[in-house]
């Protein structure tokens, strides 16, 4: 059984053998021993066919043995190709996450941060160390809305209906140092099995909040430098008209 199926052969054959040879020295009265008693054909036939048996199952049993090798070198040759193709799928997706320029951060159902990308490091001031296991909530929601973020995200977990989800829309963050910056948010649920997972994309305004005040300022000193031209002309136009009457009132005095 356990040999291999070439020694099941050598023995299921010296077996035969053997059981022949007694069996023939048995019937010609040649042992040295008194024969035995109800020897006869069926006695013998049944340890040939034991003989048999043994070396059929002994057989069987090394070709499943090597059938089963077989598969398990095939699933153990998947099971690593499957794991060089997680391990690379992986790579892309951190790869595609440290170079995103908008912060990336993932929680679970519980709330629980489980993916922090280096633009969110950057944005906020926390470390993936840092941020990875922590409350979202705690960690980036302004203490002013975290009563409404808890409500809106309990709510969501225990009915399934969404308000925020899939829509981009304008919040303040909160900042490593306590300072709030406006940020573009959008949050969209993983598609796994099992926990909802969501994960949360976010833009700092803040070059943006800067550019549009930059802007607005420009605009005004625009404003206010054409209103200063239009006072100019008016003063040109009124010193000109002003000069033709000094002109004719010295022609006058002149005659």
């Amino acid at each position: 059984l356990f040999l291999g199926r070439r020694f099941a052969i050598f023995a299921g054959a010296v077996g035969v053998t053997c059981y022949t040879a007694f069996y023939a020295l048995e019937l010609s009265g040649q042992l040295p021993a008194p024969p035995v008693e109800g020897a006869d054909f069926s006695s013998y036939f049944n340890l040939v066919l034991a003989a048999i048996f043994g070396t059929i199952v002994g057989i069987a049993t090394d070709r499943s043995s090597r059938r089963a090798s077989a598969d398990l070198e095939v699933l153990r040759a998947d099971v690593l190709r499957k794991a060089s193709d997680l391990s690379e799928s992986e790579a892309r997706k951190s790869a595609i996450l440290d170079a995103s320029l908008s912060g990336v951060v993932s929680c679970d159902s519980q709330g629980r941060i489980t993916e922090f990308n280096p633009a969110a490091e950057r944005m906020f001031g926390y470390t993936r160390a840092e941020a990875l296991r922590r409350d979202v909530g705690d960690l980036l929601v302004p203490q002013a809305m975290m009563e409404s973020h808890r409500r809106g995200f309990a709510r969501y977990v225990r009915t399934g209906r969404p308000r925020i989800l899939d829509t981009a829309m304008e919040v303040l963050g909160r900042c490593a140092d306590g300072r709030e910056i406006p940020v573009e948010l959008l949050v969209q649920r993983i598609g796994l099995k099992g926990e909802p997972q969501f994960t949360a994309t976010l833009r700092d305004l803040r070059q943006q909040r800067l550019a549009e005040a930059t802007l607005r300022r420009r605009g005004a000193e625009l404003q206010r430098s054409q209103r200063l031209e239009g006072v100019g002309r008016l003063a040109g136009g009124v010193a000109h008209d002003f000069n033709n009457l000094l002109t004719i009132i010295g022609g006058y005095s002149e005659s």
